[in-house]
């Protein structure tokens, strides 16, 4: 199959090069031979299994779907997601929040760098951000 060298470096920006969600934009382009098909269908996937995992998230701590949503708005400091989580849910101690901060860094969802923390992958922020 001919893909347009464009297409693909849109593709591989739009979904920051990664590989399971730039897999998913190829099966779709493949089946329906449309960028914006595949790229649509691809992002109704993330949001499809976006909202499964944070279902599942939010049976163990429903703030933590809170704690990625204030670092997908941009809130990476740790003191600005604790007032974030706190305007929407409550107080919470400082244990607490470092507990389910620690929590998604080992499961992958954020990382924690020069004192901020980011969402690993740019498609969930996409998601989030919507």
């Amino acid at each position: 199959m001919s893909v347009p060298e464009g297409e693909i470096e849109a593709a591989v920006e739009e979904l920051d090069g990664i590989p399971g969600w730039l897999v998913e934009f190829g099966f779709h382009y493949w089946k329906k031979g449309s960028f914006e098909e595949a790229l649509g269908m691809t992002m109704r996937k993330a949001r499809a299994v976006m909202r499964e995992e944070l279902k599942e998230l939010e049976k163990r701590s429903g703030r933590y779907s809170l704690i990625l949503m204030a670092i997908a708005i941009g809130l990476t400091s740790w003191s600005s997601i604790k007032d974030y989580v706190e305007a929407k849910a409550g107080p919470v101690t400082n244990a607490r929040l470092s507990e389910l901060l620690r929590n998604l860094e080992k499961m992958g969802w954020i990382t924690k760098e020069n004192g901020k923390y980011r969402l690993i992958d740019p498609v969930v922020e996409k998601v989030l951000r919507e």
